[in-house]
């Protein structure tokens, strides 16, 4: 109790922190990022859950090239191919790949990392596929062809918010205002559907945002060095079958689902520098989970999807 009362009074006499991104021409930063995610992955007629694990590596560099009159910078990005490891399944052995393309684009940013322009340079290479597909294979889904495309993108999102594969390469959006620990900004992070529970809408199922939530939670010390610390978070928890019902209706189709459910649960820490509010470290964790029950077979899921990741980012 005494320890929490030297706190409270800590936080309420801090002064206010002016959080901005100070650049510096020429500079150079190099980081090396890794997330590890493990998927438990489960469809009908299966009752068990197969493991999938997986690891995503990447160097990348940011330069700040040119730096504009109201303290905004032209900064280039470039990073060589994604390194994903694959763990050993029962019917493979463990295997890595490298995907996507050697990247090397120019963000202009703000003196709150806002991306206010890019210009990509990066070599074109042919078309190719994302990271992962989903794939729904039961029977009873076949009518509602319209409505897979959507539900995939949700277990697309979901991978990538939980694998924070280029979620945080170019730091935190600062706030525009002072602030004291404790204190809270928000930035839009995706899209998933959510059921209105008070007001006008109540009932109805929109496409809502998600937000991400920064607090800033002080200075901190660590190996002797002091710190700001930023804390994201985002959560969603909905069930999307009602909005795949309408969308359906429209269609004059009678929608197979009786339950669509997203879950989404993430945080992440990011550790700044007090003279630049340039990244030093970051780590992150998060967990998500995706249910597809049809009314063909309510009893339950024909499809189930569990998701856990940890994530860092350091500095070179």
């Amino acid at each position: 109790m005494f320890m929490a009362a030297v706190m409270a009074i800590a936080l309420s006499s801090a002064e206010p922190v002016t959080l901005q991104r100070v650049f510096r021409q020429g500079e150079t930063s190099t980081y090396d990022f890794t997330t590890r995610i493990t998927l438990d992955v489960r469809e009908y007629p299966l009752e068990t859950f197969i493991p999938v694990n997986e690891r995503v590596n990447y160097t990348f560099s940011l330069t700040t090239e040119r730096l504009k009159p109201d303290g905004a910078a032209d900064v280039r990005f470039k990073r060589n191919k994604v390194t994903i490891r694959s763990g050993e399944r029962f019917d493979e052995p463990p295997k890595e790949k490298k995907v996507g393309r050697d990247e090397n684009i120019v963000f202009t940013l703000s003196r709150t990392n806002q991306v206010l322009s890019s210009r990509d340079e990066s070599p074109k290479p042919p078309a190719s596929g994302g990271l992962r597909a989903a794939m729904l294979r039961h029977a009873s889904l076949a009518a509602a062809g319209v409505a897979l495309d959507i539900i995939d993108d949700w277990i697309a999102q979901m991978h990538q918010l939980a694998g924070f594969v280029n979620f945080f390469d170019l730091g935190p959006i600062l706030p525009a205002r002072p602030v004291e620990p404790g204190e809270t900004w928000k930035e839009t992070v995706g899209y998933a559907p959510i059921t209105v529970a008070e007001g006008a809408d109540k009932g109805r199922t929109l496409n809502a945002r998600i937000d991400y939530v920064y607090t800033f939670m002080g200075e901190v010390e660590q190996g002797g060095r002091s710190m700001y610390h930023i804390q994201g978070t985002y959560k969603h928890d909905a069930d999307a079958a009602k909005y795949i019902e309408d969308l359906l209706t429209q269609e004059r189709m009678v929608s197979p689902f009786k339950e669509i459910r997203l879950q989404m649960e993430g945080k992440v820490d990011y550790f700044l520098d007090k003279s630049t509010c340039s990244v030093i470290r970051i780590s992150a964790s998060a967990n998500g989970y995706f249910g597809l029950t049809v009314k063909e077979l309510p009893d339950a899921p024909v499809m189930e999807e569990k998701i856990k990741s940890s994530a860092s980012l350091t500095r070179k």
